[in-house]
């Protein structure tokens, strides 16, 4: 292990008044990977190095696009948020070799899909 990423909270204005999670230490890999993806409409495949435990997907300052996280092309995938990051763990044995991050609408360079592996 080559560190962690700790996930910690508190959860505001909520009928039982506040609530505390975490913190949760997600273990990190010595891969050291981040990719910026310029999507294009439709489904972009994303290589996974090998050895890695997980990644932050970060979307676009903008906001605007629909994006979905899918393992198969085929699949209806998953909603991702269009503003903040998605944080995905998986075992390292058994993570996936390539996944697909589906967008509603081509990219530009300037605001690629950030992807950052752990």
């Amino acid at each position: 292990m080559s560190g962690a990423l700790v996930v910690q909270g508190v959860q505001f204005g909520i009928p039982s008044g506040e609530k505390d999670f975490g913190p949760y230490n997600i273990p990190m890999s010595s891969v050291d990977e981040s990719l910026s993806i310029v999507a294009q409409a439709g489904d972009n495949i994303v290589g996974v190095p090998a050895g890695s435990n997980g990644c932050v997907i970060v979307p676009p300052a903008g906001g605007t696009e629909t994006l979905l996280l899918k393992i198969l092309a085929n699949d209806a995938g998953v909603p991702l948020s269009g503003t903040q990051p998605t944080v995905w763990s998986w075992p390292a044995a058994a993570g996936p070799s390539t996944f697909i991050i589906n967008s509603s609408i081509a990219l530009s360079n300037t605001e690629p899909i950030e992807v950052v592996f752990f």
